[in-house]
């Protein structure tokens, strides 16, 4: 049985799994998106057309197996489905009806905020069991944006009061910095933000429960290197999700 593809938040990344879409590219979706002031805390009414994250994904730091999800789309009463399956896109269209559908190969109910899939026996683009739970990603229209939807965005605080981290990859609220991206390139996971002048700076991240900490890149201009080895310095920030 082959398993459900779960996409590298370095290939995420390497997609680009940034929110804004690739290394260079944040001014193209920030010209257009402002950083609201705070989250949104969105809860689905009945089945929403976007992207829907496996309930197991991790809530930490991105790593080499997460991001597990699928994408409903619909066109007026026309609704079909698509989830990765090794390299392959699994599509389908979907047999509606309230909150449920069928598709080839497997049936799924809206719990509440839920989405439950039950997968046939024979169904080969599964997730190693039977049934599957998805959650609806909020503000999500892309697929390069669901790290930063899923792992960063939210309202923290810091010592140097309140950061927003937005799901289109933008910041508010640290000194002159405009957008920002996660990398794992190098040694250690990285978190990049990029100024007003276009400058790129990397921080070694770590997570705290929900919470992360940003430290100081000793051989910044290693940085973006892939056999590089980072060397830690003293802690910037501390990020503290409200």
């Amino acid at each position: 049985m082959k398993t459900l593809n779960i996409i590298a938040l370095a290939s995420i990344i390497g997609l680009s799994f940034s929110c804004a879409g690739g290394e260079k590219n944040a001014d193209n979706d920030l010209k257009n998106e402002e950083i609201s002031e705070k989250s949104p805390d969105k809860k689905p009414s009945g089945l929403q057309a976007g992207f829907w994250v496996n309930e197991k994904t991790n809530k930490g730091l991105p790593n080499d197996i997460e991001v597990n999800y699928l994408q409903l789309k619909n066109e007026g009463d026309k609704w079909s489905i698509s989830m990765p399956c090794d390299m392959d896109i699994f599509e389908s269209k979907l047999d509606k009806t309230e909150d449920s559908f069928k598709a080839k190969g497997f049936n799924a109910k809206l719990n509440g905020a839920t989405l439950e899939l039950n997968f046939d026996k024979d169904f080969d683009c599964t997730i190693n069991d039977k049934k599957a739970s998805y959650i609806f990603v909020p503000d999500c229209s892309k697929k390069e944006q669901l790290a930063n939807a899923v792992y960063f965005s939210g309202n923290y605080n810091s010592d140097k009061g309140e950061i927003i981290l937005s799901a289109n990859g933008g910041i508010k609220g640290w000194n002159n910095f405009k957008s920002y991206r996660f990398s794992n390139v190098a040694n250690a996971p990285t978190f990049v933000v990029t100024d007003d002048k276009n400058k790129e700076t990397a921080y070694i991240i770590e997570a705290k429960d929900k919470n992360f900490e940003l430290y100081e890149v000793l051989n910044q201009e290693e940085a973006f290197d892939l056999e590089a080895e980072l060397k830690k310095g003293k802690k910037i920030l501390s990020l503290i999700r409200k």
